[in-house]
């Protein structure tokens, strides 16, 4: 059985988000598939998400930029821009939380990795997004990142 959507409307920013609306969003890790199978299909549900909101055009490059160490602060904010403008034109369902997370994976390592907020929002007022993306998404290094964003790690 499919989860909601994670809103009703396209006007909803990708920054407002309580707590019942995470736990929609984790519709990407916390489907019937996931639960019997773990971070992989997780993972595998993201990427191919991607691709499919992309056309296959760069949707790995903009994942693996995202997890990179050696990708720029500004690499950073131009995927985050871009996961906005992905999150625009997504139909609602798995490539629409796709979108959410490499937008908030982007503002998670720019935190973990140069402890600069690419967001208004506030770090701390992210930290229980970022703990359900980190159990989620487990030891894969999507999840690392959000752990550590969650515990205010940098480095």
């Amino acid at each position: 059985m499919r989860k909601p959507p994670l809103d009703d409307s396209a006007n909803v920013s990708v920054d407002d988000i309580s707590p019942s609306q995470i736990a929609r969003l984790l519709g990407l890790a916390l489907d019937d598939a996931w639960s019997r199978t773990g971070t992989g299909d997780g993972i595998a549900l993201l990427e191919r998400s991607l691709a499919q909101l992309c056309g296959g055009r760069e949707s790995s490059d903009l994942l693996m930029s995202a997890l990179s160490d050696t990708t720029p602060l500004e690499g950073l904010r131009y995927i985050k821009a871009e996961a906005k403008r992905l999150l625009e034109r997504a139909p609602r369902g798995p490539q629409r939380d796709a979108a959410k997370v490499l937008y908030h994976l982007s503002i998670a390592q720019a935190l973990v990795r140069f402890g600069v907020a690419i967001s208004r929002i506030p770090p701390a007022k992210r930290c229980p997004l970022y703990r359900a993306f980190a159990e989620a998404f487990g030891d894969h290094p999507v999840g690392q990142v959000f752990a550590r964003a969650a515990k205010g790690r940098q480095g």
